[in-house]
């Protein structure tokens, strides 16, 4: 009998990236000698705004830096950016699936992500066997916003009940539940690996 699924769906962070050693915030609090309460409330104050790319990324970090009284923009820009590059790093293996199943089904990746990380991503290959890509920044909306999910189903043309979607946060599953989606709640590769196989998915 043939499978009923047409199209599977990656979140990207931490799931097609590996999770994160170490936090940019832990880092440059303790650099700026900063309470990292304090800098996590100047961080996620216009966070939306940066990730559905409705500030630049100029603005942001001027916004922060303004908020947490750091004169050197450009350097605090500078510093944040260059911890981005070293911890944005392919999972290779989650990758190799990816590459696996790219004969059978349509690959799509739908991720909240800023700009400059979205750039590294880039850069890295992180995007290289997707067939469609829905990115938050490029978008103007983000998971869990029921409209980002409505777009997703739009672009890849296909029907709710042929999309499988995988990603980390549990709280972005419920909304592609409640249109139709099948979902999966990555843990790990292995994992991901073997509830893609209860689904008939071929691997």
């Amino acid at each position: 009998m043939e499978s009923q699924w047409k199209g599977i769906v990656f979140d990207i962070g931490s799931v097609v990236t590996k999770p994160k050693k170490i936090r940019a915030s832990n880092v440059l609090s303790k650099y700026y000698k900063i309470d990292l309460d304090e800098f996590l409330d100047a961080m996620f104050k216009k966070w939306d705004e940066r990730q559905t790319g409705k500030i630049s990324m100029k603005q942001y970090y001027e916004s922060v830096a303004r908020a947490l009284k750091i004169e050197d923009v450009a350097g605090f820009e500078k510093r944040w950016e260059s911890l981005m590059e070293k911890h944005i790093e392919p999972n290779t293996t989650v990758i190799s699936l990816i590459k696996y199943l790219k004969s059978n089904y349509k690959i799509i990746a739908f991720t909240n992500v800023s700009k400059d990380a979205e750039e590294i991503r880039i850069k890295k290959g992180i995007y290289d066997y997707f067939d469609l890509k829905l990115i938050s920044c490029d978008e103007g909306m983000k998971k869990p916003d029921e409209d980002f999910y409505k777009l997703l189903i739009e672009r890849s043309t296909l029907k709710p009940n042929e999309l499988i979607f995988i990603d980390d946060s549990e709280t972005n599953l419920l909304v592609a539940q409640k249109l139709g989606i099948k979902t999966i709640h990555f843990q790990n590769a292995r994992q991901l690996k073997k509830d893609l196989k209860k689904l008939g998915v071929k691997i």
